[in-house]
């Protein structure tokens, strides 16, 4: 019947619209990833040294305005032998806004208060090897999208990363002086056999 053919037509037709509509949201929230901004918390230790820093980076396409951050548990640093609470502004009061690609970088802990038996005797307070952070932004297509990631910073992944470095920084500070005292004893020798040779001429 025509009545049934017409109403066939109008529920695909309303299909046909519901589809292009979601197509067309998938395609706007893949587009709203795709540049919005990416703002990530994390602690690194450059290789060859022994400093921790921290650093947040935002590694998105755009802006990242009104940074705030959440540790749990609280962040804490061990520098004067003791564990406390890492005081830095931009974590306590936030970001206003952050570039894509910036980042900041301030300097955190010793690694030796995590991995160096006699440093973690001597500290004052047990310091925590993990912590999971919680980030909110704002940014991308609608200057106003909140953003929120969830991170897990754990420091054991340095453990066997220090003990190597520092035993390599060991051995060629060693290294050095064993040339040092080397060149030292040439010259001693150079200079005997130079007065040795005088007294003989004469």
């Amino acid at each position: 019947p025509i009545s049934e053919l017409s109403q066939r037509s109008t529920e695909l037709s309303q299909k046909s619209i519901e589809l292009s509509q979601q197509a067309l949201e998938e395609m706007r929230a893949g587009r709203g990833q795709e540049i919005a901004p990416h703002v990530i918390a994390y602690i690194d230790m450059p290789y060859g040294g022994w400093v921790l820093f921290f650093v947040v980076k935002n590694i998105g396409k755009t802006v990242a305005n009104e940074i705030k951050f959440d540790f749990e548990p609280p962040l804490q640093s061990g520098w004067g032998n003791r564990a406390h609470e890492f005081e830095v502004s931009f974590l306590k009061n936030g970001i206003s806004s952050l570039a894509p690609g910036q980042e900041l970088r301030v300097v955190f802990d010793a690694m030796s208060n995590y991995f160096d038996g006699a440093a973690v005797k001597m500290l004052k307070g047990t310091l925590p090897s993990a912590y999971t952070v919680r980030v909110t932004y704002r940014g991308g297509l609608q200057p106003d999208d909140l953003h929120a990631s969830e991170q897990v910073i754990d420091l054991s992944m340095f453990r066997h990363i220090g003990v190597l470095q520092e035993k390599g920084e060991k051995d060629l500070i060693k290294a050095v002086e064993s040339l040092a005292q080397s060149n030292q004893n040439i010259q001693r020798s150079l200079w005997k056999m130079a007065e040795s040779m005088l007294k003989g001429i004469w």
